[in-house]
């Protein structure tokens, strides 16, 4: 054998001992928290707009607010 392929295989003999895992942080990542953010933000856009939208008025039974001619049809 060369000493290449002994290299290779000592090396995946390494890759399958038991070794300690690195701990991993606990948490939310960044795309999470971003994606969460737009989320809350659209919901909060969506809230505000609904309150500050053109109220229309209450009209009679069987007509219709119309907004481009500003009353009821």
């Amino acid at each position: 054998m060369s000493k290449k392929s002994k290299k290779r295989r000592s090396g995946s003999a390494q890759t399958q001992s038991h070794a300690p895992r690195p701990k991993r942080k606990r948490g939310i990542n960044t795309p999470s928290l971003i994606f969460i953010g737009i989320i809350v933000l659209t919901a909060v856009v969506i809230g505000i707009g609904s309150l500050i939208g053109p109220d229309a008025p209450d009209c009679p039974p069987r007509q219709v607010w119309s907004a481009l001619h500003g009353h009821c049809h």
